[in-house]
Formats: C-alpha cells, sequence, structure tokens
C-alpha cells in the first residue's frame, strides 16, 4: 500500500435508512429521503481496526458494489 498499511479484511454493513436533516442537507435531498448506508470497518493483519467509514447512498443515482480480498 502507498500508506504502508494492509488491509488484511473488511466489513461492511449495509441498511436502509431515512436520510437524516443534515446527510439530506449535504446531499441536496428532503429528510427522510430513502438512503442506503455503508459502515465499513477495516482491520490490518494484525487485526487492529485502521479504517471506520459511514456512507450514505441516494441509490437513485448511484449504487453501491464491493469486492474484498
Amino acid at each position: 500500500s502507498t500508506a504502508g498499511v494492509s488491509i488484511a479484511r473488511a466489513e461492511d454493513r449495509l441498511m436502509a435508512v431515512p436520510a437524516p436533516a443534515d446527510v439530506a442537507e449535504a446531499l441536496a435531498l428532503s429528510p427522510g429521503t430513502p438512503l442506503l448506508k455503508v459502515d465499513r470497518t477495516a482491520y490490518d493483519l494484525r487485526d487492529r481496526v485502521i479504517e471506520l467509514r459511514h456512507s450514505w447512498f441516494d441509490t437513485t443515482h448511484q449504487s453501491y458494489a464491493a469486492s474484498l480480498r
């Protein structure tokens, strides 16, 4: 890796949720609009957490695909 950290594994949790007000504003949507929320936790070779990510997708314009090795 360019940062000197190798990802050994990652866990994604996907949920259909209504957009909270702050996320809706950032995405120029109405609060409560259905979104796909993806929470990711990635681990290094020593099983230490190296990434925590929360992503929100408006599935009318985006899709989510993952290929983890």
